[in-house]
C-alpha cells in the first residue's frame, strides 16, 4: 500500500517539472536568439559609421546608443530591438534629407 502512495506524487510531480523546464528553455532561447541579433545590428551600425570616417557620423551613432532604453539585467530585448530600428530609420531619413539639400 505505501509504495502506491509514494508513485502518485511522482506521478504528478515529474510531468510539471518536465514541462517547468521545456518553458524555461524555449524562453531562454528566444531571449537569446533576440540578444543575438541585436549585437549583430550594433556591430553592423558601429562598422558603418566607423567606415564613413565622418566624425558626426560617429557621434549620431553614439547618441543613439546612448538613447537606447537599457536597464540593465531588467532590459527588454525586443523593445531595445524596437527603438534601434526606429533611431536607425530616423537616421537614415536624417542623411537623406541633409544629401538631397546639397
Amino acid at each position: 500500500m505505501k509504495p502506491a502512495y509514494l508513485a502518485i506524487p511522482l506521478v504528478l510531480a515529474v510531468p510539471c517539472a518536465v514541462s517547468y523546464y521545456v518553458g524555461v528553455f524555449s524562453t531562454s532561447f528566444d531571449t537569446n536568439v533576440c540578444y543575438s541579433e541585436l549585437l549583430s545590428t550594433l556591430s553592423s551600425q558601429a562598422e558603418q559609421a566607423a567606415a564613413s570616417g565622418d566624425r558626426a557620423e560617429i557621434e549620431r551613432y553614439a547618441a543613439r546608443i546612448k538613447s537606447l532604453p537599457n536597464r540593465g539585467y531588467e532590459s527588454d530585448c525586443s523593445e531595445i530591438m524596437a527603438a534601434l530600428q526606429a533611431s536607425a530609420g530616423n537616421a537614415a531619413s536624417t542623411a537623406d534629407n541633409g544629401a538631397g539639400a546639397r
